[in-house]
């Protein structure tokens, strides 16, 4: 096979990424900020809470969602429980999904991790919900045409005043914070790969929430969620307009777990790095399972995608 050289490569990283800023990112920015001005309006005018008002917003795009709880205890669990609700990773707007699960919560006790660059287009009302998270956009990992427009990217210049150590501290704090949220009986919403797929490793933050709460919520739980009908393509159907062409259709398979529990089974003293292990694990065998009960429903009583 022959090969490309490599300025034909850099021509069309440098289409892609045009076509990527003039059309693909506007549509889908366009729909993520129209979630979070529906989720403001609905927390600051109607007194909804954080999960209510995000089923409000996905209700009226004609978006189906179907929760599957694996039993009476999860659901009770989801209503009233305290701990991390952790879920597999979708693309851009996932966490809304999660926190849609959360609806018939009767308090508003609920947080999720956002981008701290992110925080400011939230309405004021939603902003006690969020958990802001820093980071590095890492130029070494990234070349060429994608790394320039990086680099010159207006989020890469907001964080650029705080250094690696700034954002390490501010990153624990929020950590803490977290603890915090689930000792006074919150649930804290989290991706624990980081953006990335099924099988990537977990970041070791969970574990350090994990070992942050300590003692300080017996019942805590470990809240597994696992979804059906989503792709990389949601992100599109957002966008006001696109959303009606093809609407998005999700099931969320959910289960519950005492954080105790899964600890008894790690060794005393270990880091946040097993415990994450550990946890993920843990996850992996449950979504595992879930697949392999998937197969055996016949496709006439699976719920449509």
């Amino acid at each position: 096979m022959p090969e490309i050289p490599r300025r034909q490569i850099s021509l069309l990283q440098e289409t892609l990424g045009k076509i990527h800023d003039k059309v693909i990112y506007p549509v889908s920015r366009r729909g993520y900020e129209h979630i979070q001005h529906g989720i403001g309006r609905g927390i600051r005018e109607e007194g909804l809470t954080l999960p209510q008002a995000v089923d409000r917003v996905y209700d009226k795009m004609g978006a189906r969602f179907q929760l599957l709880p694996e039993s009476s205890s999860t659901v009770d669990k989801i209503r009233n429980g305290a701990g991390i609700f952790v879920g597999n990773n979708q693309d851009y707007g996932a966490n809304f999904l999660y926190l849609r699960a959360l609806k018939d919560r009767p308090t508003d006790n609920v947080y999720f991790f956002e981008k701290g660059a992110s925080v400011p287009y939230w309405d004021e009302s939603a902003r006690g919900h969020i958990l802001p998270v820093y980071y590095d956009i890492s130029l070494e990992k990234t070349h060429g045409y994608l790394a320039e427009k990086i680099r010159n990217s207006s989020e890469y210049e907001r964080i650029q005043g705080l250094t690696l150590e700034e954002m390490r501290q501010l990153n624990n704090q929020t950590l803490s914070d977290a603890a915090t949220r689930i000792a006074e009986g919150g649930l804290v919403t989290i991706f624990p790969s980081a953006g990335g797929d099924e099988e990537a490793e977990w970041k070791r933050g969970i574990g350090d929430i994990v070992q942050e709460l300590g003692n300080n919520r017996p019942d805590a739980q470990l809240i597994m969620g696992f979804t059906r009908g989503t792709s990389q393509w949601d992100k599109y159907k957002l966008a006001p307009g696109v959303r009606r062409i093809k609407p998005m259709d999700v099931r969320m398979y959910v289960s519950a777990v005492p954080l105790s529990n899964l600890l008894e089974n790690v060794p005393q003293g270990a880091d946040s790095k097993i415990i994450a292990r550990h946890l993920r694990d843990t996850y992996r065998e449950w979504v595992s399972q879930k697949k392999v009960e998937e197969k055996s429903v016949s496709p006439q009583r699976r719920p449509l995608l």
